[in-house]
């Protein structure tokens, strides 16, 4: 069977000229939308770390320009929830109408590491520097059992 180059049956004409420049209509104003919609959701998320070493894990999450007071730590169970809430504050006085303009942008950040055992809260230990959020959280220890020969 031999395939026709036009998909098309004799006869139909159609111009689709129109349905192009609407659809690259809709496709420019929906980039321009969001070009400035990004500025107010800078969603860079932030780095974490996981390392095993023999005794604990560290989790390290690479926080720029967070301040400690920015930074929540959950426990539920197995997880752990590294919670960054920033507010930017923007604020214009303009004289010659007398107006006043204030933004407020608030912004939310959040990553979850699961770990294999509970993580146990008491012995947790957190610490912010030189932008770098380092979480200790020791192992659980290990109890051996005897096995018995029956006999």
């Amino acid at each position: 069977m031999k395939w026709k180059k036009d998909p098309f049956p004799n006869g139909f004409d159609v111009d689709l000229t129109p349905f192009r420049e609407f659809m690259n209509r809709v496709d420019h104003v929906f980039q321009g939308s969001f070009k400035q919609m990004s500025s107010m959701f800078d969603l860079k998320p932030f780095w974490v770390d996981v390392e095993e070493k023999k005794d604990v894990f560290v989790i390290t999450a690479y926080l720029e320009k967070i301040k400690q007071e920015q930074i929540h730590l959950e426990i539920i169970g197995h997880n752990l929830n590294i919670i960054v809430n920033t507010k930017t504050n923007h604020e214009v006085y303009n004289e010659e109408e007398n107006m006043f303009e204030q933004k407020t942008n608030t912004h939310q950040m959040s990553r979850v590491v699961r770990l294999p055992f509970p993580i146990p809260r008491s012995k947790t230990k957190a610490r912010l520097k030189a932008e770098q959020l380092v979480i200790t959280i020791p192992k659980p220890t290990s109890e051996k059992i005897t096995i018995e020969e029956d006999g």
